[in-house]
């Protein structure tokens, strides 16, 4: 069970407002946790969970507005998130889950629309490197 709550985060004037995204994994079996995306360059390392009590895990992640894939890393495994807004199919034939986080609701939302064409995908390349995003499961482990 994860789940994720974002509050505002201070930042400095230069930078552009970051929202502090609190990832939270629950585990009674769980050695070790960390949270990797691409807001770390995948790292399965750099992003540490600490345990806060007998099975809670978490760490904030102060992150610009935008959306952003993810997956958890326990005791080496890579784990989704089943409380993710979304989840995109990625190159490995699994899915990774998708957190959007937005300066106007200071929130992410609740659930993802119909799949949609990443902004940043270039239609019609030779390669279809489209990511889908599905609201509420993955389609890869269905």
């Amino acid at each position: 069970m994860a789940k994720k709550r974002i509050q505002s985060a201070n930042g400095p004037a230069t930078s552009p407002k970051r929202i502090e995204v609190e990832f939270v994994y629950e585990s009674n079996e769980a050695k070790e946790v960390h949270v990797a995306g691409d807001f770390n360059n995948w790292s399965s390392h750099s992003l540490p969970m600490h345990k806060d009590g007998e099975h809670r895990w978490q760490v904030r992640v102060p992150l610009a507005p935008g959306r952003y894939e993810y997956r958890y890393i326990v005791d080496g495994d890579w784990q989704n998130d089943p409380y993710a807004c979304g989840f995109c199919l990625n190159d490995f034939g699994s899915c990774n889950c998708v957190v959007e986080v937005s300066t106007q609701t200071g929130h992410a939302p609740e659930s993802v629309p119909e799949p949609q064409r990443r902004s940043d995908s270039p239609a019609g390349a030779g390669e279809d490197t489209h990511q889908d995003v599905y609201a509420n499961k993955c389609p890869a482990i269905n």
